[in-house]
Parts: C-alpha cells; sequence; structure tokens
C-alpha cells in the first residue's frame, strides 16, 4: 500500500510509511512471521521433503529416523499352581535330603569300622607282645623291660597295657581265680606283681584304659557275668565295742575287679567314666554291654562321690592357701 508521509494506527487510520506488525514482511515480500503475503493471497502451502513426498502410512517407506515403532507391552507371566506337582516336588525334595542324610550315616559308620578294625589289628600286635613277655615268667619292672623292648614302635603303650591285662585274664580258669580267691599267695594286681607294670602302661592314655575295661567286660560276659563271694572284715559299731565277726557277701565278678583296678591305681576316674560313655554298637565290645553297665551301675555312683569329694577338697585347699602362706611368713 502506498500513503504518505506520518503513520497509521493499528486499527488502519493514519498515514505512515511502516505496515502493521501483522503484515510486516522480508524484503522480498514475503510474511515474516508465517501470515499471509501481501495482497490477502494465500498461495500453494511448502513443499514436503522429497523423500516423505508422496509416502504413505506404511511404516517401511518412511526413513528410519522418522518412524514411530508401538513396542506391544510385555505380558504379565501369571504362576498358575498345580496341587500334583506342587506335592510330587515335595516328595521329591524329601527323598532327596532323605538319601544324602542316608549316604552321610553311612559314610560315618564305614569310617568308624575302618578305625574299629585298625584298632583290633593294634590291639592283636599287642596281644603278641604279652604273650611273649609273659612267657618270660618275668614280674615287675624287669616285665616292664622286656615289654617296652618288645613292643617297638609298632604297638603303643596303652594298648600294651590293655593286651596285658586280656591276657592275665584269660590265664584265669574261673571266676575265682580272677579274683584271686582261690588261696592264691598273692594278688596278680597287687604292685610287685603286675600292678605296677599296668599302671605304668596305662597312666594318662584314656584310649588304653577304656580298652582295658573292655578286656575286663569281654571276660566276664565269656563267664556269663557270674558272682563270687568274699569275705567282708567285721567293724566294730561303737568306739570300745567288740569287732563284729567276718561276714561273707556276694559281689559281681566284674564291680570286684574294677574296684580292684582302681584301688591300685592302673585306672583312672576318667578311664571309667570314658568307658561307661562309649559307644561299640555293632562291635565285639558291645555284647553284654547293658549288662556290665547294670553291674557296675554301684561302682559308678561311688566313683562319682569320690570325684565330687576330691574336687571339694581341692577348693578348700584353695581357700586355707592364703592363710597358710601368711602364717609361714608371720
Amino acid at each position: 500500500g502506498g500513503g504518505g508521509g506520518g503513520y497509521r494506527d493499528r486499527d488502519g487510520g493514519g498515514g505512515g510509511g511502516y505496515r502493521d506488525r501483522g503484515g510486516r514482511g522480508d524484503r522480498d515480500g514475503r510474511p515474516r512471521y508465517g501470515g499471509p503475503p501481501p495482497g490477502g493471497d494465500t498461495g500453494p502451502l511448502p513443499s514436503a521433503p522429497r523423500a516423505v513426498r508422496g509416502a504413505t502410512l506404511q511404516g517401511d517407506v518412511l526413513p528410519a529416523h522418522l518412524q514411530i515403532v508401538a513396542e506391544p507391552l510385555p505380558t504379565p507371566e501369571v504362576a498358575t499352581l498345580d496341587p500334583k506337582a506342587a506335592k510330587a516336588a515335595k516328595a521329591q525334595a524329601r527323598e532327596e535330603a532323605d538319601r544324602k542324610a542316608k549316604e552321610a550315616k553311612e559314610a560315618a559308620q564305614a569310617q568308624a569300622a575302618a578305625a574299629l578294625e585298625q584298632r583290633r589289628e593294634k590291639l592283636e600286635r599287642a596281644k603278641t607282645v604279652a604273650q611273649q613277655a609273659l612267657e618270660s615268667g618275668l614280674k615287675g619292672a624287669p616285665l616292664l623291660s622286656l615289654l617296652q623292648e618288645l613292643r617297638g614302635d609298632t604297638v603303643g603303650e596303652g594298648l600294651l597295657g590293655a593286651a596285658l591285662l586280656q591276657e592275665l585274664l584269660a590265664g584265669c580258669a574261673s571266676a575265682e581265680d580272677a579274683a584271686c580267691l582261690s588261696g592264691q599267695p598273692t594278688k596278680w594286681w597287687a604292685a610287685d606283681e603286675y600292678g605296677n607294670v599296668l599302671k605304668q602302661l596305662l597312666e594318662g592314655i584314656v584310649e588304653g584304659q577304656v580298652a582295658a575295661l573292655y578286656a575286663v567286660q569281654s571276660y566276664c560276659y565269656s563267664l556269663k557275668y557270674p558272682s563270687v563271694t568274699v569275705t567282708v572284715a567285721g567293724v566294730a559299731a561303737t568306739k570300745g565295742s567288740k569287732e563284729k565277726a567276718p561276714s561273707s557277701k556276694s559281689v559281681k565278678l566284674i564291680e570286684l575287679l574294677f574296684n580292684q583296678l582302681l584301688s591300685a591305681g592302673v585306672i583312672e576316674f576318667e578311664g571309667f567314666l570314658s568307658w561307661a560313655e562309649d559307644e561299640q554298637d555293632g562291635s565285639n565290645e558291645s555284647l553284654g554291654r547293658l549288662d556290665a553297665l547294670v553291674q557296675t551301675g554301684g561302682f559308678m555312683l561311688r566313683l562319682k562321690e569320690l570325684m565330687q569329694d576330691e574336687v571339694e577338697e581341692a577348693d578348700d585347699d584353695e581357700v586355707d592357701a592364703p592363710r597358710e602362706f601368711m602364717a609361714n611368713k608371720a
């Protein structure tokens, strides 16, 4: 549009040298901000890029950067519980656990059997040494020296002591002989006979002491756990009164032998307790085991009382020791 000097207002009034903003254009007359060209002629729309021109809605025609691919939503998996399958799986897991437990038990039994067989072989070698030594007729210290010489490095002292006790009992034809009640002038457990030898071989070796007690058990079992009659010395009822006449008493042979081994110091407290708590299922030591435990029940109770008395005496000594020390220092 033409126009003289001055300005038109935005509503089309007045002169001026400028168009209002709505029709303001570039130098070539095209609208700058997307409005219609001068004169109101819209003209053709801008052309699309050549790659897009004539394209359909098919995704394989458009370039990759212009394609929109809708990915399907994941379908949630719904777990289905089959009661039969669950029951079968539970049963299979139980069978597997039972199988492993059985294998572990069999392995432990095999290991225990192997250890037992190894101990039997060692005991057999010890028996051979004990027999050779007893054939010499020696006793006391000379016998101990011969045993040490014969055993070498292949036989332990503990098992040798158990084997020696086993051979001594095997030489007793009856329960009275074993209990030295047949008029023998000496007792086989006496110190200068075989007592000290047994003590030297078994002292501090719990395994050997347990084996020795099993030898006693086996011997008594072979005799069907007999009883023997012993004479009990009379004791005065009160001070100044006459002593009672000696009396006879029937005791089980195994209990008598246990008492003698304890009195002679051949078997220690720990050896007796370990024998009582030991388990040898399926072995020769288990033969007559229940009878042995029943017949030595009273002995074990007295043994525990003795142990308790020793503990109390030791505690008293510890309490009194500082007083004695202070008295000596004064």
